[in-house]
């Protein structure tokens, strides 16, 4: 989701021995990414750090705190930055993480309508505005009466019954789920086919770019059919408002997948299993001793938190079994287009615009000037496939 602290390129490291060094002197990475000693590009260490060919390359540290700004976290390897990479595990100064990170109200940023987690992200439904909710309309905000069974939760007139059994206003008790009281009309599906618009020469194209001469464990596994069958689950993805915006939002989700997989090269996160994405503090979804939760597929979708909701409206099981994210193409594509429109989907189809898919995927590492370079290798992906579509990216492109 949504949203969470989740690394640009993810496989195992296992793949990584097996690729051969590129020779090239700029590995044809674009302005400000680094070249890493295997020749992929991107930023962090693991590109700009030992080996690396290329770009912006980090400097050997001189300093025990490596001299970095304030704000910044020296990582276990020297180099400066924000992150788990840099103020987890083996953080050497700076604003280390002590256990999960959290951040305070004042520098969530949250558009309005969403809530600002126990760990500082952003968006809608219960692991943003339930326990731990910072800022934003939290339901605890609102006082609300233990979930009822009844068919109008006994909220007052006026109030809507969230789907999750709490009395409020807005979108997060009238929207999507609300179950009496003035709804909101749910959004209408417009008819739009999506398999005309992601046909086989487009999600080709993706494909091919990413997996072109190179080792990827995603070979084989992501494929147009998994991902057809798995939105026939969610029947408004892609589906809603005009024509452009079916296409705008299709480009807008496979913008994201490109980043975060590198073109459907990747399934798991690199180095994932040295994470800890296990919040114990959630009861709801309490962790399985032995499993990780690490991203994993299209959108890779990390903690437990999210594992949990994910296989029980999935069908699988998301907390025992979270590997299964990782070997099943279909139930893969289905937590990516989950996530989506839990989080994602309602921001698009308000016209809030791509940025704020941005702001709810990871925003508290990129937007607002924290990592403009990353923020633009979206929004460089979301219209080079607005332009594949034949449509106008429309405005508020960044965070």
């Amino acid at each position: 989701m949504a949203f969470l602290l989740k690394p640009f390129l993810l496989t195992t490291i296992l793949y990584f021995t097996l690729l051969a060094p590129v020779n090239s002197q700029n590995c044809g990475c674009g302005s400000g990414l680094c070249c890493s000693k295997y020749g992929y590009c991107g930023t962090s260490d693991a590109y700009c750090g030992t080996g690396c060919q290329a770009g912006p390359c980090y400097a050997p540290p001189t300093k025990n705190n490596c001299g970095c700004s304030a704000g910044l976290c020296c990582s276990q390897y020297g180099y400066c930055g924000t992150g788990n990479d840099y103020c987890g595990t083996g953080c050497q100064g700076g604003p280390c993480y002590a256990s999960p990170p959290t951040k305070t109200s004042q520098n969530c940023s949250c558009a309005a309508g969403l809530c600002c987690s126990q760990y500082g992200y952003c968006g809608t439904g219960n692991a943003y505005c339930g326990a731990g909710c910072q800022a934003g309309p939290c339901y605890s905000n609102a006082s609300p009466p233990p979930p009822k069974t009844s068919q109008n939760c006994g909220c007052s007139a006026g109030q809507c019954c969230s789907r999750y059994g709490y009395c409020g206003t807005g979108n997060d008790y009238c929207g999507t789920g609300c179950q009496a009281g003035p709804c909101y009309a749910s959004p209408s599906t417009n008819g739009v086919s999506v398999a005309d618009i992601v046909t086989q020469t487009f999600f080709d194209n993706i494909l091919s770019t990413g997996q072109n001469n190179r080792i990827c464990p995603g070979k084989g596994f992501y494929s147009r059919d998994a991902f057809l069958t798995a939105i026939g689950s969610y029947p408004a993805f892609g589906k809603t408002g005009t024509v452009d915006d079916s296409k705008r939002e299709i480009a807008a989700f496979f913008a994201h997948v490109t980043h975060e997989t590198y073109y459907l090269c990747y399934i798991e996160e690199i180095g994932g299993a040295s994470h800890n994405y296990c919040d114990s503090s959630n009861t709801q979804y309490p962790c399985v001793p032995g499993k990780s939760y690490y991203g994993r597929g299209p959108i890779q979708i990390s903690w437990n938190f999210n594992y949990g909701p994910a296989g029980k409206s999935i069908g699988f099981d998301g907390l025992g079994s979270p590997e299964t994210v990782a070997k099943d193409p279909i139930i893969s594509f289905k937590t990516a287009v989950w996530d989506w429109m839990e989080n994602v989907h309602p921001l698009l189809v308000s016209g809030q615009g791509f940025g704020a898919t941005i702001r709810s995927i990871n925003g508290p590492l990129e937007c607002d000037g924290k990592n403009p370079t990353t923020v633009n290798l979206r929004v460089g992906y979301y219209k080079y496939y607005c332009q594949m579509l034949g449509v106008d990216p429309g405005q508020n492109l960044t965070c």
